[in-house]
């Protein structure tokens, strides 16, 4: 390979993002096998239902599931430069995750956490958050996903999600956000298993 050609591998391979993408081990597992694909949170909602012996839609109409039901139609996977923000989510199960056995706590103890006025009883929301922590750790172990994302890909994606934003090159968004990122959503359809550079089970 000649010296020009060379330099020039080297500066396209350079153009990476490093990004983190918590999460749990059955989400790595389906990502090995079918690639980046969305949480589904209908699914998600529907298996704890049935885990825990409650009505079917119960978990999945809850009011405290109205976030992730708004994101069924959510077809993007979110990234992160920020490593211990990717920890944070991979500890809680994502939030479709949390939102599910959040509903599933309340439709299950209902009256052991709330009183006559719709409040907490006391303690009753650090045991709310115990049990969804427990329950996480027991079904849902946490994992990271390190990616390594081209430059290339990263534009395609901001095309996507917005069109009419302006182009920049590599170094002149690395100026511009002084090399943090912060959180970004890549299109699931543009990432690859091939970008996976390393799944911490945690």
């Amino acid at each position: 390979m000649g010296t020009h050609l060379l330099e020039a591998w080297r500066k396209v391979a350079a153009q990476t993002l490093l990004l983190y993408h918590g999460t749990t081990q059955v989400a790595v597992e389906a990502i090995q096998s079918h690639g980046f694909v969305p949480t589904d949170p209908e699914s998600v909602a529907h298996v704890i239902e049935g885990r825990y012996g409650l009505p079917y839609d119960s978990v999945w109409l809850y009011k405290y599931n109205e976030f992730s039901r708004g994101r069924t139609s959510d077809s993007n996977v979110y990234l992160t430069d920020d490593r211990q923000q990717a920890l944070r989510y991979a500890q809680i199960g994502s939030e479709v995750v949390f939102d599910a056995l959040n509903s599933a706590i309340h439709l299950l103890k209902w009256d052991e956490l709330v009183d006559e006025e719709g409040d907490y009883r006391p303690g009753a929301s650090d045991d709310r958050k115990r049990w969804i922590e427990d329950e996480t750790r027991k079904h849902y172990r946490p994992a990271l996903i390190t990616v390594d994302l081209p430059w290339e890909t990263f534009v395609a994606s901001q095309k996507v999600n917005r069109p009419r934003g302006k182009d920049f090159s590599y170094e002149e968004y690395m100026d511009l956000t002084r090399g943090s990122i912060g959180t970004v959503m890549i299109p699931s359809h543009l990432l690859e298993s091939s970008m996976i550079k390393r799944v911490e089970f945690l």
